[in-house]
């Protein structure tokens, strides 16, 4: 298992690494940027599981927090959700990096952006005409 300081060393690195990138999330034990050709991609997949039911975006877990570092990231928590149990995927499971380095304890992936209007405009596009209670 990973530890905590390992999370906080591969976040300290991975900053350096923006480069224009928008998202930032934690997934096989590191920390990953995407691009915006890679997330517009992402963002497709997702809505169209979102439509189909197997994947939800809450409203309420959009945040804005603080990291370790006193910097302020806007959050998008993306769940996946079993339509036939009624149940969200791995529920028990929390995102380690959003634990170690914002303090935000959720199941599902998160996803870290410095623009709120980024974000904003993702959950919009995602979730436009499924609503979060539809299924």
């Amino acid at each position: 298992m990973i530890s905590a300081n390992d999370i906080e060393e591969k976040w300290i690195s991975v900053l350096g690494e923006k480069n224009g990138k928008l998202a930032l999330f934690w997934n096989s034990n590191m920390w990953k940027w995407l691009s915006k050709e890679d997330l517009y991609r992402t963002m497709k997949t997702w809505r169209t599981s979102a439509k189909d039911g197997t994947l939800k975006i809450n409203l309420c877990n959009n945040k804005e927090l603080e990291d370790i570092r006193n910097k302020t990231w806007f959050v998008l928590v993306v769940q996946l959700y079993d339509r036939e149990s009624l149940q969200y995927e791995n529920e028990h499971c929390t995102d380690l990096g959003a634990f170690h380095i914002l303090d935000y304890t959720t199941s599902g992936t998160v996803y870290m952006f410095r623009n709120k209007e980024n974000r904003d405009s993702i959950y919009t596009y995602v979730m436009k005409d499924v609503g979060e209670d539809s299924f």
